[in-house]
């Protein structure tokens, strides 16, 4: 089995905590939507920058699909990851990205620091592969009452990696459609549990380190809240 994906990683010169992800987000939507007919001329479709039906007045309705556009940060920096359809829409907006960006009541110089493009393959290496997984929105409501309710810690821990699949799924049929039943991952270590904002209210997250039988790719994000930076995946070291 193996899938390959371009992945394009664009890290600006915007200053961005993990609660400020969202109005970033809303500058960028805003400055795409102004300039839609540069898009529409190059048969791009805008609605990967905010993953909601521009059909519906309000963008309200949202498309139920893994985003291809995600906006994060890295070391305290603003960034936008783009996965395969949403490479090009990232590319023409790069091309017409506006000298300034104003959110959360200030306005920012919105310059380029790095980007960079990989090919990554999803592959099935002869040894196991460790990844950590940080501010991962993970647990429906229903399963952290559950969670919260199971006093083993190995049972806990068996609920995480049940959600964890269901995660790594959606990443990876979305990178390959074709793809038959995904091999479960295996919880390495328990970092710690949070409550972050998210929107308009407040989720528990998750950090934790597992192992793989896949090589995923590193810096997408997976679980709700992706495209908002949650559940951000990278490679981990095994001593």
């Amino acid at each position: 089995m193996q899938s390959i994906t371009e992945i394009l990683r664009v890290l600006f010169d915007v200053p961005l905590k993990q609660n400020e992800i969202k109005y970033f987000r809303g500058a960028v939507i805003e400055s795409v939507l102004r300039n839609k007919p540069y898009f529409d001329a190059k048969e791009i479709k805008t609605d990967l920058f905010h993953n909601h039906n521009e059909k519906k007045d309000d963008l309200t309705h949202t498309l139920t699909r893994y985003p291809l556009i995600q906006y994060t940060q890295f070391g305290g920096k603003a960034a936008i990851v783009a996965i395969g359809l949403g490479v090009q829409a990232l590319k023409a907006f790069l091309e017409i990205m506006p000298g300034q960006l104003q959110f959360n009541n200030r306005v920012y110089r919105f310059g380029i620091l790095d980007e960079f493009l990989s090919i990554d393959e999803i592959t099935q290496p002869d040894v196991l592969q460790y990844y950590q997984l940080t501010n991962w929105i993970g647990l429906k409501e229903d399963k952290y009452a559950l969670w919260q309710q199971t006093e083993a810690f190995r049972e806990r821990i068996s609920i995480l990696e049940d959600a964890l699949h269901g995660s790594i799924s959606r990443l990876m049929y979305c990178l390959e459609p074709s793809l038959g039943n995904v091999t479960s991952p295996v919880i390495y270590d328990f970092l710690k549990k949070d409550v972050q904002a998210y929107k308009t209210f407040n989720l528990n997250t998750f950090d934790l380190i597992f192992s793989s039988c896949y090589v995923l790719p590193g810096y997408v994000c997976i679980g709700k809240g992706c495209g908002l930076g949650f559940g951000q995946l990278a490679k981990f070291r095994k001593n």
